[in-house]
């Protein structure tokens, strides 16, 4: 990676939740809402689907789908974004 582009990484990335209801379905609203109080309360780039064990659970086309919705609605609010994978992502993708 270029020293230039270390600068993305300038910030705390903490891992945000990613709500979904009951029936297992992702609860966009809410992610939202989250990703929208951790922006407004300082916080400059948001790790989606992190180690909180949600992306293990669920298949390549959940993944693709959150990331889909997720990563432009965070970076349109001027928040950085990284997804975590799991570790056999390589095969996922």
């Amino acid at each position: 990676m270029k020293r230039e582009d270390m600068s993305k990484f300038t910030h705390v990335f903490p891992a945000m939740v990613t709500p979904m209801y009951e029936d297992g379905s992702f609860n966009y609203e809410a992610a939202k809402k989250h990703a929208d109080w951790m922006i407004e309360n300082g916080i400059g780039g948001i790790g989606v689907l992190m180690a909180a064990g949600e992306y293990q659970s669920m298949s390549l086309e959940e993944h693709k789908a959150y990331v889909n919705e997720m990563v432009p609605y965070i970076k349109a609010k001027g928040a950085s974004v990284i997804i975590g994978a799991p570790e056999n992502a390589w095969r996922m993708w």
